[in-house]
């Protein structure tokens, strides 16, 4: 009885749904515009917040220092080489890209 409980939980280990590597294509194509942060969390859990903060050339070709957009935040999920990259515009999905797979 005891072998067939310890070959059970092996067994659901190596299937678990929620185990599996959350930085997959097919994660990645059920990310739709206009989903919310919490929505995409759902599908890949909490991603890391990228820092937009730099400097940039202005048209006058004097270095500016770049603002920050608050309503815009861009999202990293990684796993070895594959990257997914989401940027949300007022808490919503504006665009989505992928590195690596």
């Amino acid at each position: 009885m005891r072998r067939l409980a310890i070959a059970v939980l092996s067994v659901g280990l190596l299937v678990c749904p929620g185990c599996e590597d959350s930085v997959s294509q097919g994660n990645y194509d059920q990310i739709q515009a206009g989903m919310s942060v919490s929505q995409v969390e759902d599908i890949l859990g909490g991603g890391t917040i990228q820092s937009s903060e730099g400097t940039s050339i202005g048209a006058s070709g004097l270095t500016d220092a770049a603002k920050e957009d608050p309503d815009v935040k861009t999202y990293l999920w990684e796993s070895g080489n594959r990257q997914i990259i989401i940027t949300f515009r007022k808490g919503e999905v504006a665009t989505k890209r992928k590195i690596g797979f």
